[in-house]
């Protein structure tokens, strides 16, 4: 069975942990064997690398080692390094225009980076933009969109493509919601689900909910570096799931001693759903959110210059991105979920090519867009179920064309969420649209309201029009009551230690 490392020295299983934890199913269990079976075997390289260097070899012999110098040598199918750091919003780094920002490995590597920044999650919660990230589908299309929901095995993702083309795959979460049964983990060579050494079941609001984002690095490095190790290795995709700054909100390591009390009782409210808080309870939020910012760039930083120290960074992209954000008090709500506001689906993005060359986009453009983008780049065909297309023109100097941007919040629960505001929101250039929980429209202009204050009522047809243009049939009956499948007890109980549910 897929191993899913503690400490880097004991599984879970061994810490006494059952299949009920890891929510591994029948199927996926012996899939996941044969998985890690094929990941102790040396894999080949995509064909058309293969016929790539044999045209180049037969050059050589009949123009001769002068001529074929000047020839430039192919490095073989590129690598790829993709890095969800969740719960990021936008506007909280300090390249973004962030002034109290501390994010100077994100912004060292926005300088090497073409930024997309206008890039927008396909939902406010973990899951459902996860999936889409992986599909290049809508939430609506993959239905991967409530509690107990999981990614089918007959849905198509980058990973899938990737590894028939024969990359090797590796998979590192801090976040237990995408890991066990849910469909992401067996299909990777090697998956990891990083948790904190003193967790025990239902963690308390503090640290040890989740594993930290210096021990995920640390727990890559070790995969990466062994295929940096060998002497012709297969190319690889890796991603790696952070929690940082996802709730609980930790103190910085400099903070005052009375920190930590503050800050539990702070994250307990916030479960609670108590969200009349005092100033200084909102300031204290603020600094908790840019502390874990802070933290996560740390994380960053060690990722990187481990990575460059083994010598992969001439042949790898590398893709950061968030799968949402987070209410930080807009109309007087907090955490993630349960609308589709610009803090919620505004997402930052940057892809980082082996040269480093920067670039700024301001073209609106979508999660989707990620998995189509890799394919091409891998020089892959980009399977016709993908709803997104690829970015890759952003990287030879061209226009990214302008397109309406589609994000949704299906129901989670059996039960309608009294707090949910939102069903879609769609961008088209400077203009957003919002469909309430009600039925309403509203437009909001972004050009000059940025923090959508004011709204304006907006005709239906025009917002229908733009979703159909999109690809979308809507269906309000789909949004007000999907299809709901419950969470197991195991999976309630990991999302009471994340703060998802009470």
């Amino acid at each position: 069975m897929l191993n899913f490392f503690y400490d880097g020295t004991r599984t879970l299983h061994e810490m006494g942990f059952g299949s009920d934890f890891l929510d591994l199913g029948r199927g996926e269990e012996d899939r996941a064997r044969e998985t890690g079976a094929k990941a102790r075997r040396p894999m080949n390289r995509p064909h058309q690398w293969t016929l790539l260097a044999t045209l180049c070899g037969l050059a050589a012999s009949i123009l001769g080692c002068d001529q074929m110098s000047q020839l430039e040598e192919p490095k073989g199918p590129p690598n790829f390094l993709v890095i969800v750091v969740d719960t990021l919003r936008a506007d909280r780094l300090q390249f973004a225009g962030y002034e109290a920002g501390k994010s100077p490995r994100f912004d060292a590597l926005k300088e090497e980076s073409v930024w997309f920044e206008n890039a927008y999650a396909t939902s406010s919660w973990t899951l459902p933009s996860t999936a889409s990230l992986f599909t290049s589908k809508s939430v609506s299309s993959h239905r991967v969109s409530s509690w107990g929901s999981r990614l089918g095995p007959e849905q198509a993702t980058v990973v899938d493509v990737l590894k028939e083309a024969g990359y090797r795959t590796g998979m590192w979460t801090a976040n237990r919601v995408v890991a066990g049964r849910r469909g992401f983990t067996a299909r990777f060579d090697h998956a990891e689900l990083v948790v904190h050494p003193d967790f025990a079941g239902t963690a308390p609001l503090t640290e040890v909910a989740f594993g930290s984002g210096q021990a995920l690095a640390d727990r890559a490095l070790v995969w990466l570096g062994g295929i940096a190790d060998e002497e012709d290795p297969a190319p690889f995709f890796a991603y790696l799931h952070f929690m940082e700054p996802h709730g609980p909100y930790l103190c910085a390591p400099d903070a005052n001693p009375d920190c930590p009390g503050r800050a539990h009782a702070l994250n307990s409210k916030l479960v609670d759903l108590d969200w009349e808080l005092s100033s200084k309870e909102e300031q204290l939020l603020d600094e908790l959110y840019d502390a874990d910012v802070s933290r996560m760039d740390r994380a960053l930083e060690k990722l990187i210059e481990g990575v460059s120290a083994e010598g992969l960074m001439d042949n790898t992209w590398i893709v950061v991105v968030s799968d949402h954000g987070e209410m930080l008090g807009k109309d007087g709500m907090y955490g993630h979920g349960r609308t589709l506001y610009e803090d919620m689906v505004h997402v930052p993005l940057l892809v980082r090519s082996p040269t480093g060359s920067p670039g700024v986009i301001d073209t609106p453009v979508s999660l989707t867009d990620v998995a189509p983008t890799i394919l091409d780049i891998a020089g892959l065909d980009i399977p016709t179920e993908f709803m997104g297309r690829s970015l890759r023109v952003a990287f030879k100097g061209g226009e990214v064309e302008s397109r309406p941007i589609v994000s949704e919040l299906l129901q989670v629960g059996a039960l309608p969420d009294p707090r949910q505001k939102h069903f879609v929101s769609v961008r088209q250039g400077d203009q957003k649209f919002l469909m309430g929980t009600d039925g309403a429209v509203h437009r909001f202009d972004l050009s000059s309201d940025g923090d959508e204050e004011y709204a304006f009522e907006a005709p239906r047809d025009e917002f229908f029009k733009l979703l159909e243009a999109a690809g979308f049939e809507f269906d309000y009956a789909g949004y007000a009551s999907p299809e709901f499948s419950a969470p197991t007890p195991r999976m309630r109980e990991n999302l009471k230690a994340l703060g998802y549910i009470r």
